[in-house]
């Protein structure tokens, strides 16, 4: 009888194997030793893989957005830092006021305040006379422009634009040109004018500008108030100018 082909092959792969266990042999299977894992594959023993490591001797990759992508303009060249301009702050105790290279101290009696606005670089109260309605305010202020546009920016505060009394004085070297108006008050209000809301009659302004030497900077000094309050503090505007120092 003539056999299948496929059916004695399978016949003979099962006799061999059942001789090999029945006989108990071991078969060795040579093996070839697994390559060594990549360092930046290896998991340490917390089970997390290393983040960017590198096999030894691998240059390091730039970090990411170093390198522009093709046909990228690339990054903008690093702009050089600009040092900032000097300037002394002012503490909001204490008499001495600090503006650039110019300094001043006010007179006892005036009551130094916090800033009211970041315009500011000092504020003062001037307690107001018997009678009067509300203080006086002193505040310092620096700003561009001429001499004249600021004056006449201070005329323009009061309603009835009254006439400006100024004079030019040198004091410590210094250019200084001071004002007085008179009139109703109608500044606006705001944390730089002063005054409140509404019109103040009976109000006066005494002012001065300073000229910083060698910049187009002016310094102001200004106080505002009931014209009684005012008289009773005008001579120690004059105290304060005095005190002015360069340090230029």
């Amino acid at each position: 009888m003539k056999m299948d082909f496929n059916a004695a092959r399978s016949a003979a792969l099962v006799l061999g194997v059942w001789i090999l266990c029945g006989c108990g042999a071991a078969v060795d299977v040579p093996s070839t030793p697994p390559a060594p894992a990549h360092p930046a594959m290896t998991a340490p023993a917390g089970g997390k893989a290393p983040s960017g490591a590198m096999p030894p001797g691998h240059p390091a990759f730039p970090p990411a957005g170093a390198v522009p992508a093709p046909g990228s303009p690339g990054p903008a060249p690093a702009t050089p830092a600009i040092a900032p301009v000097p300037v002394a702050p002012s503490a909001p105790e204490g008499r001495e006021v600090v503006v650039g290279p110019l300094s001043l101290t006010a007179p006892e009696g005036w009551i130094r305040q916090s800033v009211t606005s970041q315009f500011l670089i000092a504020q003062f109260q001037l307690p107001r006379a018997e009678g009067d309605p509300e203080d006086g305010r002193f505040t310092v202020s620096a700003a561009g422009g001429s001499v004249d546009a600021n004056i006449t920016r201070w005329q323009a505060q009061f309603k009835e634009n009254p006439p400006v009394q100024s004079q030019p004085a040198d004091i410590a070297g210094l250019k200084v040109t001071e004002a007085r108006i008179a009139g109703t008050f109608a500044g606006g209000g705001g944390p730089v004018t002063g005054g409140g809301s509404g019109e103040k009659p009976g109000w006066k302004l005494w002012g001065a500008v300073i000229q910083v030497p060698g910049s187009e900077q002016l310094v102001f000094l200004k106080a505002t108030g009931p014209a009684k309050t005012l008289d009773r503090w005008d001579g120690s505007f004059g105290e304060f100018l005095k005190t002015l120092k360069s340090g230029n």
